[in-house]
């Protein structure tokens, strides 16, 4: 039930005329649903002991297989169709429904402005894309894991590329298409090596036992099936080398973005890493490999933060940066503090963005902060929502970041990648500088902007926003129980280098731009902060070795193949069935003697043949 009901509320959205008021109605409480369908399957348990928030060590118990037939069977490989249910899918299926139930809320009032048809699609469209998450983290199998891979890269197109009249939107939405396929080409190279040196593609038999052992006796194979896996979970998770996608995705509906970024598709990839464990175990070189790649995203994207005058793509560079904490946590083995960095995230992400939708409202869609400013007094619910998660987002206790991204840290000093440690560290140093930095530069000083600011936050975005105030608040308590459901305990020494490091970004951003004053954000303009905005350069180096070479081929062959070629071809294919037409229409010529002499030519070729023959 938990899968089905969003897709059946995708199917009735997009089947049905509906009045905006139930269109509505079946988008969100279709989610909400789920939401209690995946409540009702966790304390029911189905496994040893009931799971996710438990006893100590229920998360790490085995699974429950639920199945519902054999998908496909050739020779020695079968291809189960079922569900698999343990603590890592409870876990996910969790957040997926509850924070995208919010945010379902929130965008009944977002997106009122819209016509009856778009409001219906925008719905069947959200609805679409949770229930293809739901697929992906509740399958049993790596083939069907691969269709709820696909449908949230083909659902999240539609999604970022909601409002087809603006090119950027369309433009942004072809870009994360694109980028998320090579990673679906990685995620089936994976499969078809599963197939091939495995015999077998479903969880049971590759990450259990059996396939454990064989990963193990075949380390090359391992590290290939792992290398291939990151390829998959970098471009869904946008992580060097694949993350280009996510900053140009902030032209879709802000609802959008907290939905991409908060509970589905950019966590697709921990969950795909964190699943198969006994892949990165048995290869340490892929799994130093995802880890330190996953660290350096969080560094590189926490700078580009600090630049960031867009207040969008800013929380989409610490998107960036959050999710390269949790996959270096999963790759290097501490699945429990990724995970648990994968709740708490969703809950002050959602609200960030929020928050930056209310702000976004009342000055005409403006994201620039540069023309913002002295909103405090005019949003207080923005500003009290953006407050309370920029300090979950910076770590800063007892705020719920802290809790799980100080755990991230501590696994990965206590595992000796003091590499991928120290890059985490300086994110952890620059990431409260750059969100601080942007709350004292939207909601501090004097309003720059060239309209009016017009306040208008119906309950659908207010009491969302509310409530994941709250959870970014006290969330950490569900940080805290997942890893004692797996059998982790934090580490005081690395959550005090860490809430120092916090403490230090924070007085930082609080020195220069606590006033508010824009004039304090000069030194970001120069020639290090645009190659920095740039990605380093990485969009122009993307623009240079695939786009415009592909855009020259395509260039050469419309002229020289669709220009001259093919209407020559055209032109002699035309001109010689003509000429053969010409040729026959001779033989037509009424002569008896002629078709005799035809018949009589047939004949002694015929028998000329059967003689050589």
């Amino acid at each position: 039930m938990t899968l089905l009901l969003p897709l059946a509320g995708a199917l009735i959205l997009s089947l049905l005329r509906l009045p905006r008021r139930v269109q509505g109605l079946v988008g969100a409480g279709s989610i909400l649903l789920a939401f209690l369908s995946g409540l009702l399957m966790v304390s029911s348990g189905g496994g040893p002991g009931p799971y996710p928030f438990a006893a100590h060590g229920a998360l790490s118990q085995p699974g429950v297989e639920v199945q519902l037939g054999t998908w496909l069977a050739a020779g020695t490989l079968r291809i189960p169709l079922g569900l698999w249910v343990d603590g890592l899918t409870a876990v996910f299926v969790l957040v997926i429904t509850g924070v995208g139930f919010l945010i379902h809320v929130y965008s009944l009032g977002y997106m009122a402005g819209e016509s009856d048809a778009d409001y219906g699609r925008y719905f069947a469209s959200m609805n679409l894309f949770v229930a293809a998450m739901l697929l992906l983290v509740l399958a049993d199998s790596f083939p069907l894991l691969l269709v709820g891979w696909a449908g949230v890269g083909f659902t999240s197109y539609l999604l970022i590329g909601f409002w087809y009249t603006r090119p950027a939107a369309v433009v942004a939405a072809r870009k994360a298409f694109i980028l998320n396929t090579v990673g679906d080409v990685g995620l089936i190279l994976a499969i078809a090596l599963m197939a091939a040196r495995l015999g077998t593609v479903d969880f049971t038999g590759v990450l259990g036992p059996a396939g454990a052992a064989a990963l193990a006796a075949h380390p090359a194979v391992a590290t290939w099936i792992g290398l291939l896996l990151f390829v998959a979970a970098a471009a869904k998770s946008a992580q060097l080398p694949l993350q280009a996608w996510l900053s140009d995705a902030m032209e879709g509906p802000t609802p959008v973005s907290a939905l991409i970024h908060a509970a589905t598709m950019v966590t697709a990839g921990v969950y795909l890493i964190a699943r198969t464990q006994a892949v990165y175990a048995a290869s340490p070189a892929a799994a130093a490999w995802a880890g330190d790649l996953g660290a350096l995203t969080a560094f590189a994207a926490a700078t580009v933060g600090v630049f960031s005058y867009d207040i969008k793509r800013l929380l989409a560079y610490s998107t960036m940066s959050q999710v390269g904490y949790m996959i270096s946590g999963v790759a290097f083995g501490a699945v429990a503090a990724g995970v648990s960095h994968v709740v708490t995230h969703a809950f002050f992400k959602a609200l960030l963005f929020m928050a930056v939708g209310l702000v976004m409202h009342a000055v005409s869609d403006e994201r620039d902060m540069r023309r913002m400013g002295g909103l405090a007094r005019r949003l207080p619910l923005a500003r009290w929502g953006f407050l309370a998660g920029a300090l979950a987002l910076a770590g800063i206790p007892p705020f719920a970041g802290f809790w799980s991204k100080d755990a991230v840290m501590g696994g990965l000093l206590h595992g000796g990648d003091l590499f991928a440690y120290a890059l985490l560290a300086l994110a952890a140093l620059l990431t409260p500088f750059y969100i601080f930095r942007a709350y004292y530069l939207t909601f501090g000083g004097k309003y720059r902007g060239e309209g009016e600011v017009h306040p208008h936050a119906s309950r659908s975005l207010q009491w969302p926003t509310v409530v994941l105030a709250v959870l970014a608040v006290v969330g950490g308590i569900f940080a805290v129980l997942l890893q004692s459901g797996w059998g982790t305990a934090l580490d005081p020494g690395s959550m005090a280098i860490s809430t120092v490091l916090a403490l230090i970004g924070w007085g930082a951003a609080w020195s220069i731009y606590r006033g508010g004053d824009i004039r304090a954000d000069a030194w970001t303009a120069g020639a290090l902060g645009a190659a920095v905005r740039s990605e380093y350069g990485w969009e122009g180096l993307w623009q240079g070795a695939l786009v415009r070479p592909a855009h020259g081929v395509a260039a050469w062959l419309l002229g020289a193949w669709e220009g001259r070629a093919w209407p020559a071809a055209q032109s002699a294919t035309a001109a010689g069935a003509a000429a053969l037409g010409h040729g026959l229409s001779l033989w037509q010529s009424g002569l008896v003697r002629r078709y005799a002499l035809s018949m009589f030519c047939g004949a002694a070729l015929l028998l000329l043949w059967a003689l050589v023959r």
